[in-house]
């Protein structure tokens, strides 16, 4: 049995990679395919992928879009495809093994949920198998994608299809991402510059409908103006257009008003790398990403699909469509955000018919209050459906959504899972069911949180060292590597030791997770990151 554990990533990344292979010749194998995905911009992008890597191989399709997998949605799989029609569900399916063994059809999965049960599946493509975390490392259109390319070479132009799944998934560009982003520059579909993480439009209009970032001025018409005005902007002015200037300024007053919220979850999420992508209808990748949420949102899943198949013709509806999503979503937050409760370990909102669960519980936990993880609890349609979020210092700390909310939803007769950061699921309705639910929650994200969750395996040390090095006479004198990382101490975890020398710092790091490992050095290198242009803005005023 392969050891995945103990390899570096980017043998990970190469073992994915022989999964996504073996993926690709079964399918191309077969002349029928039913394709089903997941309903979000990861799961749209994902079919779309698919889609036209299915089209050039001449293989027939049919494409069925779903919110989840269940029982019911299984029996009509089952009248809907021939039992010699070869199933691929992407963005889907991983959790869902009990349900899918009820189909007699050969099955291809490709997806980065976290895998539960024995799979009926004849192939899987998963991250989480080949010891990657499905969470931030690589997404269901990535996973899609890989297995695109490995059907054919030309397909790398789809690789910008996968940057947008990636960023609608709010993972990060590391690992397997990371290296489908370098094969898109590669191949000339993406392009990028730093800035402000959001769609075009003038600039007053982006600050009133972007709710990431989620700031005290989103939606108020003459706070922005105010704020645009401080800043000598032209509020009519496509950002697209600023220059690099003009963007680092906007980007630092940003930071400044995030600044009180002690949230690097929060600053990456609003300023880094904007990506564009060169051969789509949408070009900005946030633009088309929200899109894709708005039509999934609207139920207009075939404008979606359309989209990113290069049809031109539904471009004003998808973004008329995506405008009106975000006004109401703006109105939605202002309203629901002040109604959140607290238990001693977890936030939460409950309410009915609520507009975009996910949507409140990532603009909470980044924008409002990431000390606690949140869980907005949306009635409708007879059921209670379930939308969580933490943060990486959370899952540092030893969170992991994935099992508590389904340890805690099924005690009440429900069911959930999905990711340690990120995690989703359904309840029967009514507001006991919601409070036992809550109850059980509380208690076990105490328990992971203060290290009394029960673990099971051996017990293993991992470590790690970041050198950060002054370039220069004028650094080494400056001592400008140890003011940094004198600086970045507080986000250090227990068990991390600094190490001062003659024009060198270091930070060693040990923990017992290969994700704390991780998680903390991504969060010193993005802080150093910020430090630095902090650092060269202040040397340009000097």
């Amino acid at each position: 049995m392969v050891n995945y554990q103990s390899m570096p990533e980017s043998e990970k990344v190469r073992h994915l990679k022989k999964h996504a292979d073996s993926a690709a010749r079964f399918i191309k194998q077969h002349s029928h395919v039913g394709l089903v995905t997941h309903n979000d911009s990861d799961g749209l992008t994902s079919a779309a992928i698919m889609i036209q890597a299915l089209k050039r191989e001449g293989i027939t399709y049919y494409h069925k879009i779903f919110p989840k997998l269940d029982a019911s949605v299984v029996s009509y799989l089952a009248s809907c495809f021939p039992e010699d029609f070869l199933l691929i569900f992407c963005d889907i399916g991983s959790g869902q093994s009990e349900f899918l063994s009820a189909l007699p059809n050969p099955m291809v999965i490709l997806d980065h949920h976290v895998p539960v049960g024995k799979t009926p599946a004849k192939v899987v493509v998963n991250p989480m198998n080949v010891g990657l975390e499905g969470s931030y490392m690589i997404s269901g259109a990535g996973v899609s994608y890989l297995t695109a390319r490995a059907m054919r070479d030309e397909n790398v132009d789809l690789s910008s299809l996968a940057v947008a799944g990636i960023i609608g998934d709010r993972q990060l560009m590391v690992a397997a991402n990371a290296d489908i982003l370098a094969q898109a520059k590669e191949a000339g579909v993406v392009v990028s510059r730093r800035g402000l993480k959001v769609g075009d439009g003038a600039l007053f209009d982006v600050f009133m409908r972007t709710t990431e970032p989620y700031l005290d001025i989103t939606g108020k018409p003459d706070e922005i103006r105010s704020f645009l005005s401080a800043l000598n902007l032209d509020e009519n002015k496509n950002i697209h257009d600023l220059t690099d200037d003009e963007m680092n300024h906007l980007c630092d007053a940003v930071l400044k008003k995030l600044e009180p919220l002690d949230s690097p979850d929060a600053v990456e999420a609003a300023v880094g790398d904007i990506y564009y992508l060169k051969n789509q209808v949408v070009e900005n990748v946030f633009d088309l990403a929200g899109i894709l949420d708005s039509c999934n949102k609207d139920d207009d899943f075939e404008a979606a699909i359309a989209l990113c198949l290069g049809d031109s013709s539904v471009l004003n509806k998808c973004f008329e469509n995506y405008r009106v999503i975000q006004e109401t979503l703006v109105k939605n937050l202002a309203a629901v955000l002040p109604t959140a409760q607290s238990c001693s370990n977890v936030s939460y909102i409950y309410g009915k018919d609520l507009h975009s669960a996910g949507n409140i519980s990532t603009t909470y936990i980044r924008y409002v209050n990431p000390s606690k993880p949140f869980v907005c609890l949306n009635e409708n349609d007879g059921v209670t459906r379930i939308s969580s979020r933490g943060t990486r210092g959370l899952i540092k700390q030893g969170l992991d959504l994935s099992v508590a909310v389904k340890t805690a939803a099924e005690s009440v007769g429900g069911s959930g899972g999905g990711h340690n950061i990120a995690s989703g699921g359904l309840l029967p309705p009514g507001k006991e069911t919601v409070d036992a639910f809550m109850e059980m929650l509380n208690e076990i994200v105490g328990a992971q949180l203060s290290g009394n969750s029960q673990k099971t395996g051996p017990v293993v040390h991992i470590s790690g060292t970041i050198r950060f090095i002054d370039e220069n006479e004028a650094e080494i004198a400056d001592r400008v590597s140890e003011k940094l990382v004198t600086a970045l101490a507080p986000d250090n975890l227990y068990g991390t030791k600094t190490t001062i020398g003659g024009g060198y710092a270091e930070v060693f790091i040990e923990t017992d997770k290969i994700g704390s490992l991780t998680a903390t050095a991504d969060d010193l290198l993005m802080n150093a990151d910020g430090a630095v242009r902090v650092k060269k803005a202040s040397d340009k005023k000097k």
